[in-house]
């Protein structure tokens, strides 16, 4: 088979339905407009997939098309050059789902009735609806997706990390330090050892926080593990959620984007993907979380996910967004600025787990 990818405005009009038939396809086409923006977006495409295909060596050809004139010529040629690429027409399949009103309503119009099969995704039912002169089937996406090939076919360069091998090894630890002793841990944050002339002199909970790692088997003096003071709230975080029903999950993922000679990067403290949607849980454990900051950059690094992904910001803090706060005109502006992002606030986890648990798969519908 043959599939031709329309460049429209979001990366799930063309990655998921791609995924399910790489390994049907012969050939695999980007057709977009010579528009710049349709330039970028299908550079970056182009570039994921290549990307995409060295590391799983891809058998199907690539190809790019480029409509130079909005036109019904440029359109008829188009179609004619289409069916050129095939033995059958049968063997061509043209992803509509969100290329331009102009350009699919006259492949349609040109390629129906020579028997071209025209497939859409629904990325809030995670279906594709094929259509050709025989067939209007609704049918669900078989393949899932993992978070690393999510980001390599949108362009952008990853790096993992080995935190969930530690949650998973210290989970006794990390409960321990969230559940029991988060006052004396998060003193323990806000001290550096250096600026006492002797371990005398450090504040009891120091020394009581370190006495808890020598007994899990860190040195209680010499906590060189970075994993026991940057990751233990969303080592926590993970260990409550990792037997879901998700398909995949990442903990400290870093994606990166290229600039010149630059390397632009972000780093997200839990991804979770489902059904081709890929959500985020960003975990604050501070006192010092400037909220509204915190829903401003997430606001703006929202695209990087997905189409519709939905963000958990979770603080040690009591929740402080109330029923009684949402209908004042004046009061929660930042909580509210937030849902309308798609982004929820969640705080004090510890105080009930379970009710945080609940939260996530009721958001994120797993």
């Amino acid at each position: 088979m043959t599939l031709v990818s329309i460049v429209g405005d979001f990366h799930s009009s063309i990655l998921p339905l791609f995924y399910e038939y790489k390994d049907e396809m012969t050939q695999h086409i980007l057709l977009y407009d010579n528009f710049s923006r349709d330039v970028r977006l299908a550079q970056q495409v182009a570039s994921g997939i290549e990307e995409f295909c060295q590391k799983h060596k891809c058998r199907f050809q690539t190809r790019e098309y480029i409509l130079h004139d909005d036109t019904l010529e440029s359109l008829a040629q188009c179609s004619k050059t289409l069916l050129s690429y095939v033995d059958s027409p049968q063997d061509l399949y043209i992803n509509i789902t969100d290329g331009f009103a102009t350009v699919t309503t006259v492949l349609n119009h040109l390629l129906f009735k020579e028997k071209v099969n025209f497939i859409s995704y629904d990325m809030f039912n995670n279906t594709y609806t094929l259509i050709n002169q025989n067939t209007f089937e609704k049918k669900p996406l078989q393949k899932k997706m993992n978070i690393q090939d999510h980001f390599l076919l949108k362009g952008f360069g990853v790096e993992t990390s080995d935190i969930k091998k530690f949650a998973q090894q210290h989970e006794k630890l990390i409960t321990l330090l969230i559940e029991k002793y988060h006052r004396p841990y998060n003193q323990f944050l806000g001290v550096d050892p250096k600026s006492a002339k002797s371990i005398a002199e450090l504040p009891k909970q120091h020394h009581l926080i370190r006495n808890i790692f020598k007994h899990y088997g860190f040195g209680a003096y010499n906590v060189k593990d970075p994993h026991l003071t940057g990751n233990i709230f969303e080592s926590y975080i993970y260990n409550l959620i990792k037997d879901l029903d998700y398909d995949d999950i990442e903990v400290g993922f870093k994606v990166y984007e290229k600039y010149k000679n630059s390397r632009i990067s972000n780093e997200f403290d839990i991804l979770i993907m489902k059904n081709n949607h890929l959500h985020m849980i960003e975990c604050k454990y501070l006192n010092r979380v400037k909220l509204e900051e915190l829903i401003y950059k997430y606001t703006a690094l929202s695209n990087i996910l997905d189409d519709d992904g939905k963000i958990l910001l979770v603080t040690k803090k009591p929740p402080l967004y109330s029923k009684a706060m949402d209908r004042h005109e004046n009061k929660g502006l930042v909580y509210k600025r937030g849902i309308l992002n798609n982004i929820k606030v969640l705080g004090d986890v510890k105080s009930d787990p379970q009710l945080f648990v609940t939260k996530v798969k009721q958001e994120f519908g797993i």
